[in-house]
């Protein structure tokens, strides 16, 4: 009696084991829908939480994905939402310009002491009217001020040259003597990094050779239709760190496209973004993180500010990271 109830258990158990067994080969066969991108093996940009950053050629930690805040509607509410969304890194300039009016409520939230002022990356420019050694020391002592800040993370040159549109006075010097009071603040320890936006390739070559100390950042336009793949390469080849404005096609709009946004009505970019069920915004910042690039989305939409910085959890295969780059040039 005793053997053949142990073999009552044993058949029992083996039938249980099978049972189980066949359950999970079972799960395991069913097809399974995917809800992001696929991971891509020969992908430049591997994504996970730790990757958020980026190390300058000095050590700086940057995050890649920051706030643009020119041409807000208001600049002060675009803020509060990057923030809540968990940006960290928010992109302004000198209120010498028209474009910008975001350094008072940046300002306004160092003073408020919401974030501790080491967990905020603030970048700031210099406009081109204030060109010249002592132009531009005075236009960054007004911007720390405006900041209510004691240094500034990121100062870079605006533009290198002033022209009728932007500039309403004449400068008293050029670039190169801004750049020599900015490699001094640096040295005294008011800047973190410094660098430059809307160099050309020449305009690199020189700055680089005349350098005490080297740029770590130049900041450009770059979207999938304008690619700068000449600058791109340049700063690869010197260490320096390359950052894309209007990757979401604002800029062609300032310069006379009447097709309208074409970033944001490509029909490539549009099927894409469908297919892998994310927004065309999402797309676009992704591919262009993926390059080893950082990227300043801007918008005055809570929920697309939202979305911008929500691209951290999926990888675009490279097939179709190809097939993006072969926009380039193609409105031209």
């Amino acid at each position: 009696m005793k053997l053949r109830g142990k073999l009552g258990t044993l058949v029992l158990l083996f039938l249980f084991l099978w049972f189980c067994g066949l359950y999970y080969f079972r799960i395991q066969l069913q097809p399974k829908r995917a809800t992001i991108i696929e991971t891509s093996k020969k992908s430049e940009y591997k994504s996970d939480d730790q990757e958020r950053n980026v190390a300058l050629n000095n050590g700086v930690i940057m995050p890649l994905v920051g706030l643009g805040t020119a041409a807000l509607r208001s600049p002060a509410e675009s803020i509060n939402y990057a923030l809540d969304a968990g940006y960290r890194l928010l992109d302004s300039a000198s209120t010498t310009g028209p474009w910008y009016r975001s350094e008072v409520p940046i300002g306004e939230v160092i003073k408020s002491g919401r974030f501790k002022r080491d967990d905020l990356f603030i970048t700031t420019k210099l406009h081109p009217a204030d060109h010249g050694y002592a132009s531009a020391k005075k236009s960054f002592e007004i911007s720390l001020e405006t900041l209510q800040t004691d240094y500034i993370d990121l100062y870079l040159i605006h533009f290198p040259r002033c022209w009728d549109a932007i500039c309403s006075k004449s400068p008293e010097g050029d670039w190169r003597d801004s750049w020599r009071f900015i490699e001094d603040a640096y040295l005294e320890r008011k800047i973190r990094a410094i660098g430059v936006s809307n160099f050309n390739v020449a305009e690199m070559q020189e700055l680089v050779s005349i350098a005490r100390v080297k740029p770590a950042v130049l900041q450009s336009w770059f979207d999938p239709f304008q690619q700068s793949r000449d600058l791109v390469a340049f700063c690869k080849r010197h260490e320096i760190h390359f950052q894309a404005y209007s990757s979401l096609g604002t800029q062609w709009q300032y310069i006379g496209e009447s097709r309208g946004n074409p970033v944001l009505s490509s029909r490539l970019i549009n099927s894409i973004a469908e297919k892998y069920n994310k927004t065309v915004a999402q797309i676009v910042v992704r591919w262009v993180l993926q390059q080893g690039i950082s990227v300043l989305p801007r918008s005055n939409s809570r929920k697309h500010i939202e979305e911008n910085i929500d691209v951290f959890n999926f990888q675009i295969p490279l097939e179709v990271m190809e097939e993006i780059n072969k926009l380039d040039g193609t409105l031209n």
